[in-house]
């Protein structure tokens, strides 16, 4: 069987989203991507985010505006009260998705660094909000009017304190440049108020095409030259900060290693539009020797930093899930159940898909962590709502491995059959959702039965045995290998390559005897 990680929960296999979203009629939260490869941060979540980005842009008409880099004169579509306010609505709704990495001294020691650069910035002003969200992907980015965001997939790949000042000085460049504000202005130019309104009024898709711009800037980049001049800005205030320009050419050194190969973590970072890590190496390299051309200052703060990550959760979190063979855990819900045999299958966060090798069916798992006590017909109208699936017909009502069950069948406009079924535990909700392209629904139904039946509640030391990977901090012993530690804490001499990638180092490489560095291990 086939396993990918999916990005995020609301992303499904291809083609489900067109089909629930032609029964919904209307845009849905399912969307499709490929497994590794895109921003794990999910496209139709800042598309929503643009939304209302787009709602501001209305009132705030057309201007002129100094760029806080370059000094000149441009003009502007959003001003920076609106810049601000776009960031503010937007960051619950990211955290709500992907959640903040929960280690209050880890989010702290983040934002102290992230403060400090921002003073040294160009827009040093604002206020800044700088944030550790809970997903394994290698990336960062930046919501307009200073909301930053690191995941704690990037955090395990950085080797110093340095490095992460870099990663983070890039996205605080991204803010202090606009990139947003000037990726809209580029893409629609003084059009751009007419053309929202009309579709606002119309329904047209100017709207869509709104929030294509702006969400494809933070998942893919803004261009090479945007990229390059946000890695200059990034090395400019770590410099000022007081850490050595150096470490930004370190940390694109090893992130190079894994350029190339789709299926990898690390590429997230150089994805899309991204400038190729080669020519990010060489100009970071040309720009460290102009700020410090004397190579004054050696800043790095290795140590403390390593101790800040050491025991950080590594890979797949509590919620995200386990899948082993056709047995799919999530240790945060303590639940499991079956995927279906011989399909492809990716995990996420609260959620797994699945489809045939043919694409002919699909289906989707996904947990909900309930704030309030609901009853089930309230949750699977909430359910209904976040997908806007309509016109449901009622199949049939019962229980289930001790926890309350609705089935419902969905008829999308092309004629595709949706099956929708919701079960309740205390505040665990759940929801499986399948899609076969005619009435038939042939191998769905028959899988789907084994799926539904699987559903269990696991108990709170079956939870626990779950694996939950960690990464810890190791000083190297005389005679350490990358494949020694991989089998002596991994059991899997195989894993030699994923510990030498997050020092930055190859599996062939000998660690230097006495040194700090980072292994994975469970515990």
């Amino acid at each position: 069987m086939e396993t990918l990680q999916a990005p995020h929960p609301e992303e499904g296999i291809t083609g489900l989203a067109s089909d629930i979203k032609d029964s919904a009629d209307g845009p849905c939260s399912y969307d499709k991507r490929a497994a590794h490869g895109e921003d794990p941060m999910g496209r139709m979540i800042l598309k929503r985010i643009f939304l209302m980005a787009g709602a501001l842009v209305i009132l705030a008409g057309t201007s002129c505006a100094v760029n806080p880099v370059t000094g000149r004169q441009e003009i502007s579509l959003i001003s920076e009260e609106k810049e601000i306010e776009i960031g503010r609505n937007s960051d619950p709704e990211i955290l709500r998705k992907y959640g903040a990495y929960p280690d209050p001294a880890l989010q702290n020691y983040i934002s102290s660094i992230g403060e400090a650069l921002a003073r040294n910035s160009h827009r040093p002003s604002i206020a800044y909000h700088f944030k550790v969200v809970d997903s394994p992907a290698v990336n960062a980015f930046a919501l307009p009017g200073g909301y930053v965001y690191v995941t704690r997939g990037m955090l395990a790949y950085l080797g110093s304190e340095a490095e992460l000042a870099g990663v983070m000085g890039h996205e605080i460049g991204h803010v202090t440049e606009r990139h947003a504000v000037q990726q809209l202005t580029a893409a629609f130019g003084l059009q751009l108020t007419s053309m929202i309104l009309s579709a606002a009024v119309k329904g047209g898709g100017e709207f869509s095409r709104l929030t294509d711009v702006l969400s494809s800037g933070i998942i893919n980049g803004y261009g090479r030259g945007k990229e390059l001049s946000a890695d200059r800005l990034g090395q400019d205030y770590m410099f000022k900060t007081g850490y050595d320009p150096e470490a930004s050419v370190s940390f694109l050194t090893a992130l190079q290693r894994t350029e190339g190969d789709p299926l990898d973590p690390v590429s997230h970072w150089l994805a899309g539009t991204h400038p190729y890590a080669s020519e990010r190496i060489r100009k970071a390299q040309v720009h460290a020797r102009e700020l410090d051309p004397q190579m004054l200052v050696k800043t790095r703060n290795r140590e403390r930093y390593l101790s800040q990550i050491n025991g950080m959760v590594f890979g797949a979190g509590e919620r995200d899930g386990l899948l082993a063979g056709r047995r799919y855990q999530n240790r945060f819900f303590r639940v499991s159940c079956e995927v279906p045999e011989g399909w492809t299958v990716r995990t996420g966060r609260d959620t797994w898909a699945a489809e045939t090798p043919d694409k002919k069916y699909r289906m989707q798992f996904r947990l909900e962590e309930l704030k309030e006590a609901v009853d089930l017909n309230s949750f699977a109208f909430r359910m209904e709502q976040g997908m806007e699936l309509n016109h449901g017909e009622l199949l049939s009502r019962g229980r289930r491995n001790g926890m309350e069950t609705l089935m419902v069948r969905y008829r999308a406009a092309s004629g595709s059959v949706i099956l929708g079924e919701y079960l309740l535990r205390d505040r665990v909700g759940i929801a499986l959702y399948g899609m076969v392209p005619e009435v038939s629904t042939g191998q769905l139904t028959e899988e789907w039965r084994r799926v539904e039946e699987s559903i269990q509640t696991l108990s709170e030391s079956e939870a626990g045995a779950i694996p939950l990977a960690r990464i810890r901090i190791h000083q190297v012993r005389p005679g350490d290998t990358f494949s020694g530690l991989a089998m002596e804490f991994l059991k899997d001499p195989k894993k030699a390559k994923e510990i030498a990638e997050i020092n930055g180092m190859s599996p062939d490489a000998s660690p230097a005897l006495g040194s700090a560095i980072k292994v994975i291990t469970y515990y």
